[in-house]
């Protein structure tokens, strides 16, 4: 039988243990607001004048609605809720700092490309029937002896004899290889490392896809209406702005959107690369992924090359790091500087819209982001060892849960001093 308790202050009944407890203790702080007894409702003895109704003879003016948080009232949705609602909206100021002038003369166009990767595509799907491709697409992120057996079997069991479906993927990859060939290499970059200070006589070739292709054909994969292109703003019910939503929303897209001219876009980046190894042979895939969108997704990743090597055989132990750090520094500076270029002259190529449809539209890259682990940013940034942070001291140990030493409070006094005042003569 559940407790059932009448405040004597404001003659409400409680029923619960927990929440007698709860109005006890606001009794306890004179919280409790006195009940107000209601006046006592008359006998009605003596019937109420009859008042006739009004004629409506015109239709009543209309009254302009107001939002309920002007009016300082809120919805019992907004009550129920923990956070209350957030009130998103276009970064007006940003959006109108659009000034710089643009030179459309100057615009790198990938829209041929793109009509002549559409026309690739169509003849490399018209190789085949539709029966090889459905089957094979439901199955192409398999290991390729999985999928060879897979289609041997279907070969055999439906009688397939045709040359309209693949007897393996080597040989479907051969023949698409071949078709794509002249178009792969009017969207490919070579870089030709000198190596001749550390002792090898040949150039080392670094092949990378373009960086500006490699996003279109990202952003092409993704919903159109995840894609953002112009800043916003987030704030709560009290005015106050919040960052954590997604990218368009931050300091860094909002600046990236003021620094193009007017009537263009962002076209945001995040480039990253990071070693791996499998079956005792390791690579270092470079990759752009497409930063307008909020998502991991691997649809908005593409692999644009792998950074080459030597034979560390070649060199001493230290000698062969150096080799590594140059041949990095270079390949990931090929990369950057073509960005570099466009991001100057600016891209116009043909993205899709919220509805669906491609439009036209000029965009300029900027780099967003650079994520890498630890041992790439100890090889790439220069961070001095495994158990050193580039924002920190120097950690006791590499676990991050053993104390470290303390920072020095006068050492960031004078930082923030010198911060504040460039005059000043404290050392």
């Amino acid at each position: 039988m559940a407790r059932t308790w009448t405040c004597p202050v404001c003659q409400e009944t409680i029923v619960g243990a927990r929440q007698v407890v709860t109005h006890e203790r606001r009794l306890r702080r004179d919280e409790c607001v006195p009940c107000v007894l209601a006046e006592p409702i008359h006998v009605i003895t003596v019937p109420a004048a009859t008042v006739p109704a009004a004629i409506i003879t015109e239709p009543e003016e209309a009254v302009e609605p107001v939002a309920q948080a002007d009016r300082g009232e809120f919805s019992s949705t907004t009550l129920l809720c923990r956070r209350n609602k957030d009130v998103v909206v276009a970064d007006r100021p940003r959006v109108d700092a659009q000034i710089i002038t643009l030179n459309k003369a100057d615009v790198c166009d990938f829209c041929p490309l793109q009509d002549e990767w559409d026309v690739l595509l169509q003849d490399v799907a018209e190789e085949y029937d539709d029966k090889f491709w459905t089957f094979y697409l439901e199955l192409h992120d398999q290991s390729t002896v999985a999928i060879d057996a897979a289609i041997r079997g279907a070969r055999k069991a439906f009688n397939l004899r045709s040359p309209t479906f693949a007897g393996s993927k080597k040989t479907m990859m051969r023949k698409v290889k071949g078709m794509a060939a002249p178009f792969f290499e009017r969207v490919m970059h070579i870089e030709l490392i000198d190596l001749r200070k550390f002792g090898v006589p040949y150039k080392l070739p670094f092949r990378f896809l373009d960086p500006a292709w490699a996003w279109i054909v990202a952003a092409d994969r993704l919903p159109p209406e995840d894609i953002n292109w112009i800043p916003r703003v987030m704030t709560n019910a009290s005015g106050e702005r919040l960052y954590g939503a997604g990218v368009q929303y931050g300091e860094s897209f909002a600046q990236a959107f003021r620094s193009i001219p007017a009537g263009t876009f962002p076209m945001l980046y995040n480039l990253h690369w990071d070693g791996t190894a499998a079956h005792g042979l390791s690579a270092v895939p470079v990759v752009v992924a497409v930063s307008n969108f909020n998502g991991q997704s691997t649809d908005a990743h593409t692999c644009i090359g792998y950074l080459p090597t030597v034979d560390e055989k070649l060199f001493t132990s230290r000698k062969a790091t150096e080799v590594k750090f140059h041949i990095r520094q270079q390949c990931l500076g090929a990369v950057l500087s073509v960005l570099e270029t466009y991001a100057t002259m600016g891209v116009r190529c043909r993205v899709r819209g919220p509805d669906g449809t491609h439009v036209t539209r000029i965009l300029f890259p900027r780099l967003m982001a650079t994520s890498l682990d630890q041992p790439e940013v100890q090889l790439y940034y220069g961070q001095l060892n495994r158990t050193s942070c580039i924002h920190c001291k120097r950690r006791k140990g590499r676990s991050a849960h053993r104390k470290a030493s303390k920072q020095s409070g006068q050492l960031i006094q004078t930082l923030y001093n010198i911060l504040e005042d460039s005059t000043i003569d404290e050392v």
